[in-house]
């Protein structure tokens, strides 16, 4: 009896006091739902480009005291998604020295020491990353209902749950979801703080240490989140009422200190201290591991390092600084694809703003428009709400400009935030008390239909998605088509190929001719049964099926024009996989 009454009173107290047990177990069932509507997908979609890179970087966390591998990103998400993996028996750290820090090199080595154990052990990764979601997005409904009420703690489940962009990327394993996880928990963290009487400096400086390590944009969304705490001390609000200005600044000074002490030492202890504290001399002196840019020096004399003094130690990882200097050189020299409609070699203007309006689903975007709306006649809104809605415009307006654009990814630290905000506003529509009082009679019923719809929709809208949640587009640009005009790269993943191997096995297709752009494509293929053979473009077999991506045939014209006069389209195997066979023969008519 009081080991029941323990553990009772440890869970009430992520319930909001006097609701009952009613509202947490149906988000406990919801938090299932949304796992297992991650985990159904999961052996539907191949391994996309970027994962067994994430895989073998993860592993070597749990398999080795070297971190020179884990760059550009930092380990602390890679470890978290192949956690599972590391322990469950999968012990193949003898096929391949990952001691290195050319983590292709590794990761290739790895694959073809055993693709299959490399497939599984990547599989059971993506389960993981399909429990941490269903984690984050209960521990976001007991939030809400501390924050909020019961009707936004739901509403906002049934977002989170049915959110596809979200979806994708949490039966993944790359670094964005952790990043997207982390990111919540730390704005939960400051609204504590700047809220609390007491404030909770040790939950808002770890949340710091967390961004830090588990993705380098981390350090922009700590930047993010510290201006409110900044705006709450000047105001002299929160923790910092009535204490005179000097004392204020003094406190703030101290918090943001102890923030940066705590983030240098989860940095350095992820990477167990290595390399940390070397000279500006030493840095610059170290080979790099990589280096894709012609125009931009990484980690070199004309970067931000080369301008400190020679003397001067830096008490970071070298492998986190080249990290951190990678990303910058990225971000500078650019990182783009094809976009609406286009080949673009640069970022262009409010990308991850287009890219959410197009994925994000519409009920979503309906019922944020609606909160907008109610916000804007009511003229105030809770501190939750404002602290949510100030990081989502934050963050969007800092990555306007970004030049990396790959994917919708990059975007995800404000997708479950929106699903919250949608959430609210949707509680408000529901229980009518964001209705004005002038439109009550009609405006509390069309609020309640509003909801019924929304709440539908976004239920009609995974079902249609699913399993291929990576590549779902809104129907306000005309769904996979349309969407397909706006973005390619990001969508074309590579996670298509079963359902390509299920079509070459419908078909009957003895040789397939496969314009390679990647070798563990081709092991993906290969281990599916296809009988593949990887070309370039002009040098097809004489009755093969030729299979290119979408993004390599409206990215390469020398592609594109060698299939457009040999061969005619067969298939297409989720907008993604073309595939084309050759010509047939027209015979010259006889001469008489």
């Amino acid at each position: 009896m009081l080991m029941f009454e323990t553990v009772r009173g440890a869970l009430g107290r992520f319930a909001k006091p006097g609701s009952g047990w009613v509202g947490w177990v149906a988000g406990l069932l919801m938090a299932v739902a949304t796992t297992a509507t991650i985990v159904a997908a999961v052996p539907r979609n191949s391994p996309t480009i970027d994962e067994p890179g994430h895989l073998v970087r993860g592993l070597a966390f749990w398999w080795t005291t070297d971190r020179a591998i884990h760059w550009p990103h930092p380990p602390a998400g890679q470890a978290v998604a192949t956690v599972g993996a590391a322990v469950a028996g999968f012990d193949h750290r003898a096929r391949v020295d990952v001691d290195t820090d050319d983590f292709r090199r590794a990761t290739y080595a790895y694959a073809r020491a055993g693709y299959a154990d490399m497939r599984g052990e990547l599989m059971l990764a993506r389960y993981g990353m399909a429990v941490l979601a269903g984690l984050l997005g209960l521990g976001m409904f007991a939030w809400c209902r501390r924050r909020y009420d019961e009707a936004t703690a739901w509403l906002g489940m049934v977002l989170y749950g049915t959110n596809t962009v979200l979806l994708a990327h949490a039966g993944l394993i790359t670094t964005d979801f952790p990043i997207a996880a982390v990111t919540m928990l730390a704005v939960m963290a400051v609204h504590r703080h700047i809220t609390s009487e007491q404030g909770g400096l040790a939950w808002m400086a770890s949340s710091v240490g967390l961004l830090a390590v588990t993705k380098i944009s981390g350090l922009m969304i700590a930047a993010i989140l510290a201006v409110p705490v900044i705006v709450t001390a000047v105001r002299g609000q929160g923790p910092y009422a009535g204490r005179p200005p000097a004392k204020r600044l003094a406190t703030i000074f101290v918090e943001g200190f102890t923030s940066l002490v705590v983030m240098l030492l989860c940095i350095n202890a992820v990477y167990l201290f290595q390399l940390s504290g070397l000279s500006v001399a030493e840095i610059l002196a170290r080979p790099v591991p990589y280096d894709r840019f012609e125009e931009i020096e990484v980690m070199g004399e004309s970067r931000w390092i080369g301008r400190l003094p020679d003397w001067f130690r830096v008490p970071l990882p070298w492998t986190y600084l080249y990290s951190a200097d990678f990303v910058m050189a990225q971000g500078q020299h650019g990182h783009g694809n094809w976009f609406l409609g286009e080949k673009r070699g640069a970022g262009t203007p409010g990308y991850f703003v287009i890219l959410l309006a197009a994925k994000l689903p519409l009920a979503i975007l309906g019922l944020l428009l609606v909160g907008i709306v109610l916000g804007l006649w009511h003229r105030r809104a809770s501190s939750m709400t404002k602290i949510l809605g100030y990081f989502a415009g934050a963050f969007l307006l800092a990555t306007f400009f970004a030049r990396i654009n790959i994917g919708v990814r990059h975007a995800l630290p404000v997708v479950p935030i929106a699903s919250v905000l949608a959430g609210r506003a949707a509680a408000l529509c529901w229980t009518g008390a964001g209705i004005p009082e002038r439109f009550a009679k009609v405006g509390r019923h069309l609020g309640k239909l509003i909801v019924v719809v929304a709440c539908v929709g976004a239920v009609g809208g995974v079902a249609m998605a699913y399993p291929h949640y990576i590549a779902d587009f809104n129907l306000a640009v005309g769904g996979r088509a349309g969407g397909h005009q706006i973005s390619i790269i990001g969508e074309d993943w590579g996670q298509d190929f079963v359902d390509f191997a299920r079509w070459v096995d419908e078909e009957g297709v003895e040789q397939v001719d496969y314009v390679e752009n990647s070798k563990l494509r081709v092991m993906e293929l290969e281990h599916l049964g296809v009988p593949v053979k990887a070309i370039g473009c002009g040098a097809s077999r004489k009755g093969a099926v030729v299979l290119m991506h979408l993004q390599t045939f409206e990215t390469k014209k020398s592609c594109r024009r060698w299939i457009d006069k040999h061969f005619e389209r067969r298939a297409v195997i989720n907008d993604h996989l073309l595939v084309f066979e050759a010509k047939p023969k027209t015979r010259r008519p006889a001469k008489r």
